[in-house]
């Protein structure tokens, strides 16, 4: 039978000086780091595999990098041992122009489009918003907790926002049974 509850959250908002607003989610075994860069000029670079939606003079731009991070990246984020409630993080090391690992376009898409309608993005016109996501670990739901590692991210920030994003991953079994938050392996397949 699949699970009738959702997997323990952990969120942690500010787990970062060296960004604007930072934030660190785990759903069950996933762990995502995510900060958040901005506003930005519109001339800023961004990586060639980011989702981006450019700046416009009447409204802010984004764009979202989605690092799936190697073990060895993993552990410059979080060392091990370290616990996650007392854990600092330095993201310069999970620079997604420059950190080992796998960006992934088509996860920041989602992730884009799950931030654009939140962002009152006429506070900040021609400007443009960075978010760096990271998948430490991953056990299934990393885009959904990418966007609430994100929403908290642009919280910290101070972005000014319509309301509160969060992400659920929910799966529709073949025997028609709804599952929220499966994760890997807890009856979802």
């Amino acid at each position: 039978a699949a699970p009738s509850h959702t997997r323990p959250i952990f969120v942690r908002p500010g787990v970062t000086t060296s960004a604007t607003g930072s934030a660190y989610v785990e759903y069950g075994a996933t762990k995502v780091l995510c900060s958040v860069f901005g506003p930005l000029p519109a001339t800023a670079p961004t990586s060639a595999l980011a989702s981006t939606v450019p700046p416009t003079d009447a409204a802010a731009g984004l764009s979202v990098d989605f690092l799936r991070a190697t073990p060895e990246t993993a552990a410059l984020a979080f060392p091990p041992g370290a616990g996650a409630a007392s854990a600092t993080f330095t993201f310069a090391a999970l620079d997604p122009a420059g950190a080992p690992g796998q960006l992934d376009s088509g996860a920041a898409e989602m992730v884009r489009d799950a931030l654009r309608g939140v962002i009152l993005g006429g506070r900040y016109p021609g400007a443009l918003w960075k978010v760096a996501i990271a998948v430490l670990e991953d056990d299934g739901g990393s885009v959904a907790a990418a966007v609430s590692a994100a929403g908290l991210a642009l919280g910290d920030a101070g972005v000014e926002v319509r309301g509160i994003v969060a992400g659920v991953e929910v799966v529709v079994l073949r025997s028609g049974e709804v599952v929220v938050d499966p994760g890997r392996g807890r009856g979802a397949g």
